[in-house]
């Protein structure tokens, strides 16, 4: 989940919306993202999805320490260094309450039969990498630029 380290913390936070105490906080205390080496922090495209990841879950009232695990399990499920911003990841708990991830195509009505709760998330990581890639290339002062794929070296 460690892909070249381009970005600034400051534009992780201002990019995923995540405020810095937080960040520091999911780091240090649950082990998100460690910090590599004595140097300034620096952050690849696909920690930058990691966070926006944290974010959308823990708004959704997931506990901070089990949006790790599922964020942990979705880089694992689909490899965001190489570009797998197009799955689709569905999230529920299994019958023991455990949280189950699973990538899915549209239309595999299957893949989330058997979560046993009522609501089922669902998560699109080509539109949260897009916005994030196209809102990175503003902060930057770059023009949009649409017929790459996603990464940090806008």
């Amino acid at each position: 989940m460690h892909s070249e380290r381009l970005l600034t913390p400051g534009e992780v936070i201002e990019l995923t919306a995540c405020r810095a105490s937080t960040l520091s906080a999911w780091r240090n205390r649950l082990g998100f993202l460690p910090r590599e080496g004595d140097g300034h922090s620096r952050f690849g495209f696909s920690d930058l999805v990691s966070v926006r990841l944290m974010v959308l879950l823990t708004a959704r009232g997931i506990a901070a320490g089990e949006a790790v695990q599922i964020v942990t399990a979705i880089s694992q499920a689909v490899d965001l260094d190489a570009h797998g911003y197009g799955a689709k990841i569905a999230i529920g708990r299994g019958p023991n309450g455990e949280f189950i991830i699973r990538p899915i195509q549209w239309g595999d009505s299957n893949a989330v039969f058997d979560l046993a709760d009522d609501v089922v998330l669902v998560l699109s990581l080509g539109p949260i990498a897009w916005g994030l890639y196209l809102a990175l290339r503003r902060l930057r002062g770059l023009p949009p630029s649409v017929n790459v794929t996603p990464s940090v070296a806008a």
